[in-house]
């Protein structure tokens, strides 16, 4: 589970940053995207904005149980659909409109609109390593796969 979630967020990065240095034009991408050439944001906040076709920031770092309320600032419709549609919907957005969801268990879950191809984000909720099966968790930076920190099962 925890290594599922380290490949989840690198997944998410990864794609955020191909976008970031090699868009796509919106027909070719069917309108989807991050088109505004910024780099991946990461914040601590509960309040991810939908704007010029971006999850704004790309990454959200929330406590377990926090609630987090996505805002659509565009014009154009979008959905805020997990990975695997295990979380959020799959309705549209529309400008103004709202979506709290609430995080109860520690972990990495990857979400997307599915409007707009390429545009996605991740909330990580406590540090990210999800529930451990032994009887502690410790951090380890590992530069050589993902230059972040991984999650080790203690024991």
């Amino acid at each position: 589970m925890r290594l599922r979630s380290t490949f989840a967020i690198a997944f998410v990065l990864i794609a955020a940053w191909l976008l970031a240095i090699h868009p796509a034009h919106e027909a070719v991408a069917g309108g989807g995207g991050c088109h505004r050439g910024s780099a991946v944001r990461d914040a601590a906040t509960t309040t991810v904005r939908l704007t010029e076709f971006c999850f704004s920031p790309t990454v959200a770092r929330v406590e377990r149980g926090a609630t987090l309320t996505f805002v659509n600032d565009d014009v154009a419709p979008h959905t805020v659909t997990g990975a695997a549609m295990s979380w959020g919907h799959t309705e549209n957005l529309m400008l103004g409109d709202t979506l709290e969801a609430t995080f109860t268990d520690e972990g990495v879950y990857p979400y997307a609109c599915i409007l707009h191809p390429g545009m996605v984000g991740a909330i990580v909720v406590g540090d990210g390593c999800g529930r451990s099966r032994g009887s502690g968790r410790s951090r380890q930076r590992d530069h050589a796969r993902f230059g972040d920190e991984v999650c080790h099962g203690g024991g």
